[in-house]
């Protein structure tokens, strides 16, 4: 009883100091504030004059429960006016700057889908078929329902499950498109093969068609009856449906796997239970299974990603060049050091992130460097110890010598190792320097990404005011080195998310590399270009070569499903990464991944990439989404693609269909480099418009009991996945500014 007593009184203090302490910067209503305390001083007051009245009056049962009346009903009464006085303030938004930023809000993002819009017509054709009005349609419908979802509680706490089937939806939209882009493809070379026999049979009969095809350039004006070089001049190989279908499921196995792996989904719990499956890797002492699967899983998967990124990384080296510069490439130049520099830390890197869990299952954590190489030289020592007695006395006196060497050398070594500046980390746990060493590569690459683009920059200046500058690569290869430093410095900062998610997290980004290289092989075949390879002789309309020239337009309307369907899948990762949008979903363990204790200028950092770290990525991988679905110069063949001028046919059009046929063989040129900006348009667009929609919930819903555990919570999320995607956006832009307007190395 007198424990109870003894809590009510405190709390009552407790709320009292509250109330007074925040006041000022609360704003709270001095006439109000001034009611509760004198409530609260003839509380306490009254308690005072009454004690001893209370331990005189009957027995001891009776004094409890007039203590109890006295003493602990008046305190909680206190706390309920307090309350009542706190909530009125503290627990209602400002009617005036809530309402004032829905409506700005609103203006801005109507102002924003505006531009979006008009920076998107330059690329959507006007006479755009069904079937691709539709698929935009679809994609839109998803959002706006995804958008609208967000007044709901159930929506709110499912919002993981949610966002994984609108990805799935997505890819089944994909998947339509690609098929149908399967189906055009094949179309268009059987029209060309009709062409090429149309040719070869007037050809052979000395009369000239209609239609006039890509000649060998061997053929010459009088050579009379010559032979026809008909070649499928299709800009990169459309997938054929079986390929269309197994990207798609493998993007459908990698979403229900994450879902599987990693999805807290809180729809039909308990609002207020904010208690979360634990992240801490788990493994009893003896159980051998269970470490070796554990590392099957954690260090498995970190190996996979780096053979799928080297591969990845050879891939687009040779997909950003033509043929002549490929096999042309002289890794002379400065810039290229410094790829394999990048390259070089992202290995150490992923090797780290292996042996930090390979001791974390199978022990050493405490151990370090230092202490690691005493163990290896006492072992050494011991075994060429007893080797050398089994040895012959000629062999024994080489051998003692060779051991004595190896000694001293090791000797040598710790000694420098423990007076050099570099001791104190050679002295920390292994816990703790391997994930450092992770971070500090991360950093040496952005370091090394902003001098080659500051490089880059300054040659360019001096290349304008000095003409006999040096050639050692194509303009071309320029800007491969920049698109190859910006893909590693990705792979680096993938490598620092797998370490802060935990031991769930190589696995995940295995699943979401996956997913992500799906997803753009069903981009690449859904926007195929198929070009045309003839001309019609008696047009000379330069707009009708133009629809000649591209059957499929690029299928530009796909820019925008794609662009949100990377949005997407950042936003799910962050669900499937264990993350929920309240403040008991944190992963406030990931702020000590590799220290001890709170450093801010480390843990904050730590907690924002764990946390925002997946919508990071993928705003900076979306340039290289770009660069691997659109297509570039690397199927051009020489030669192909010329037209005869004649038959009333003007230079004009040669021109203009060259210039067409001959647009794709730099990383982000002209075209590419535009959409860029219209990707991020859209991807900001979705983002913003869901802040909206959150802030207009929150605003309508003000007096919902669930507005502090629920709304307001979402809505501080959005906020900051505005914030953290407007910055890696810009950072972005800025990159690939240089990238575009790479000199001549």
């Amino acid at each position: 009883m007198s424990f109870d007593i003894l809590s009510a009184v405190l709390f009552a203090w407790q709320v009292h100091k509250y109330l007074n302490r925040y006041a000022i910067v609360g704003g709270l209503p001095a006439d109000e504030l001034a009611s509760v305390n004198r409530l609260y001083a003839a509380i306490q007051q009254s308690r005072m004059d009454d004690w001893p009245r209370t331990r005189q009056s009957g027995s001891q049962e009776q004094q409890a429960i007039l203590q109890l009346e006295e003493t602990v009903v008046p305190q909680l009464q206190y706390v309920s006016a307090a309350a009542k006085v706190a909530r009125r303030r503290f627990t209602l938004f400002q009617q005036g700057p809530i309402w004032a930023g829905c409506a700005l809000g609103m203006a801005v993002l109507m102002l924003q889908l505006a531009v979006c819009w008009w920076a998107l017509r330059s690329f959507i054709q006007p006479g755009l078929s069904g079937l691709n009005q539709t698929i935009v349609a679809v994609f839109l419908g998803l959002v706006a329902s995804h958008n609208f979802g967000l007044f709901s509680v159930g929506i709110l706490m499912g919002e993981g499950r949610v966002q994984c089937l609108l990805v799935a939806a997505v890819t089944l939209l994909l998947l339509r498109a690609a098929l149908a882009a399967a189906v055009r493809a094949q179309e268009v070379e059987h029209s060309r093969g009709r062409q090429c026999e149309l040719l070869s049979n007037g050809s052979a009969a000395g009369t000239v068609p209609n239609l006039q095809l890509a000649r060998d350039d061997a053929v010459s004006a009088g050579a009379g009856v010559a032979a026809v070089h008909c070649q499928p001049l299709s800009n990169g190989r459309p997938l054929k449906q079986l390929d269309c279908f197994a990207a798609a499921a493998i993007m459908l196995v990698c979403n229900l796997s994450l879902q599987l792996l990693g999805l807290i989904d809180r729809s039909g719990k308990d609002p207020h239970d904010k208690t979360q499956p634990a992240a801490d890797l788990l493994v009893g002492a003896g159980a051998i299974w269970q470490q070796l699967l554990y590392s099957c899983a954690t260090v498995g998967p970190v190996l996979c990603i780096w053979w799928l990124a080297t591969w990845t990384a050879k891939w687009l080296r040779q997909r950003q060049l033509k043929p002549a510069d490929y096999h042309g490439v002289q890794p002379r130049a400065w810039p290229w050091y410094c790829v394999s520099v990048v390259q070089g830390l992202c290995v150490v890197q992923h090797g780290c992130i292996a042996l930090f869990w390979i001791i974390q299952l199978f022990g050493g954590t405490e151990a370090s460097i230092l202490s690691s190489m005493r163990s290896i030289l006492m072992f050494c020592q011991r075994g060429l110890h007893g080797t050398y007695i089994n040895q012959q006395p000629l062999q024994s006196s080489v051998w003692l010598a060779s051991v004595t060497n190896f000694s001293t050398i090791l000797a040598l070594l710790q000694g420098l190792l423990q007076i050099a500046p570099v001791a104190t980390m050679l002295h920390l746990p292994m816990r703790l320097l391997l994930p450092r060493v992770v971070y500090a590569a991360c950093i040496a690459t952005v370091g090394a990404t902003v001098m080659v683009a500051a490089g880059v920059a300054l040659a360019k200046r001096m290349c304008k005011h000095t003409p006999a500058c040096s050639h050692d690569m194509s303009p071309c290869q320029g800007q491969q080195v920049l698109g190859l430093m910006w893909y590693w410095l990705c792979a680096s900062t993938a490598a620092v998310l797998i370490m802060v998610l935990g031991y769930k997290g190589s696995l995940t980004m295995l699943l979401a590399f996956l997913q992500a290289a799906c997803a753009c092989n069903l981009l690449q075949a859904a926007s195929a270009r198929v070009h045309y390879a003839s001309a019609v002789l008696q047009s000379t309309a330069p707009d009708k070569l133009q629809q000649q020239i591209d059957d499929s337009a690029h299928n530009s309307h796909l820019l925008v499903v794609g662009s949100g369907l990377w949005g997407m899948m950042s936003l799910q990762l962050f669900f499937c990464s264990g993350h929920f949008c309240e403040f008991s979903g944190l992963q406030y363990a990931s702020a000590f991944t590799g220290v001890d204790s709170m450093v801010w200028y480390i843990s904050g950092p730590l907690l924002l990439l764990n946390t925002c770290g997946v919508l990071v990525l993928g705003c900076m991988t979306l340039p290289l989404m770009l660069v691997a679905v659109c297509p570039c110069g690397t199927q051009d063949q020489p030669g192909t693609h010329q037209f005869a001028v004649g038959n009333g046919i003007s230079g004009q059009v040669k021109a203009a269909a060259e210039e067409k046929l001959a647009a794709d063989h730099c990383v982000l040129p002209g075209t590419l480099q535009q959409q860029l900006w219209c990707s991020m348009l859209v991807v900001n667009s979705i983002r913003f418009a869901a802040l909206v929609v959150c802030m207009i919930s929150a605003a309508v819903q003000q007096q919902h009991i669930l507005l502090w555990a629920i709304f307001a919570p979402k809505l501080v999320f959005e906020l900051c996945f505005m914030a953290v995607v407007d910055v890696a956006q810009l950072l972005t832009a800025l990159y690939a500014q240089s990238w575009h307007s790479s000199p001549v190395l």
